[in-house]
């Protein structure tokens, strides 16, 4: 018998589009998959609840050699839906009482 080394497990990144207890869809470069916690990501939502992946959050999946799909880490947030949006231009305004300029010719 000889040890041989364990095949590292895939990794890619992809956007939660919704989830239910235990499990994520992500939606991939690959397609849409399921993906149920990892074992670093179940610690911390027991640490927090509000840790847990929501729809827009960007996340680190795993594909294991027996085909499971983990989701490991979060990788960021999606913005606050309360997020102000800052115009790139500010809109201009005509001085008061007058209208659009026509030439007369």
């Amino acid at each position: 018998m000889t040890a041989e080394r364990a095949p590292i497990a895939d990794r890619w990144v992809g956007c939660v589009v919704g989830s239910e207890t235990g499990v994520a869809l992500v939606l991939t470069d690959r397609g849409q998959v399921r993906a149920s916690y990892g074992a670093g990501m179940l610690a911390r939502i027991a640490r927090d609840r509000s840790a847990a992946p929501a729809p827009g959050d960007w996340v680190v999946l795993r594909r294991w050699p027996d085909g499971r799909i983990t989701l490991e880490a979060p990788m960021c947030s999606a913005p606050a839906r309360d997020a102000r949006v800052i115009p790139l231009h500010a809109p201009r305004h005509r001085a008061a009482g007058r209208g659009p300029r026509h030439d007369a010719r």
